[in-house]
């Protein structure tokens, strides 16, 4: 049971993340991106772009994320619980990294 719950506590961790930075992106935080990278001389990368363009579809990965655990929670199979735990992991990657990568740092 206990495992259940940090299981659950983990996921819904990183559904948190994810969400709240899609609601950034739709609440005004990309432009604001842009224009910190513009005023740096910082060029945006392609995988960026395509993010910020298309943010709207990748509230999908919240909901598969919820789905996934559901049906880990259902089954109770730990390589499930495991693969999704990897998945809901490399979803919040996915979405963070369309800001914080390397090339979009600012350099001194």
């Amino acid at each position: 049971m206990l495992k259940k719950v940090f299981f659950i506590l983990i996921v819904l961790a990183l559904i948190t993340h994810q969400s709240i930075f899609l609601y950034g992106l739709h609440s005004g935080m990309a432009e604001q991106f842009l224009q910190t990278w513009k005023s740096f001389g910082i060029i945006q990368t392609e995988y960026s772009i395509f993010i910020f363009k298309h943010f709207m579809w990748f509230w999908l990965l919240p909901v598969i994320s919820l789905i996934l655990m559901s049906i880990s929670l259902f089954y109770s199979k730990k390589r499930l619980a495991m693969f999704t735990v990897f998945i809901v992991f490399v979803f919040d990657i996915v979405v963070y990294w369309s800001v914080y990568s390397p090339d979009l740092m600012v350099k001194m």
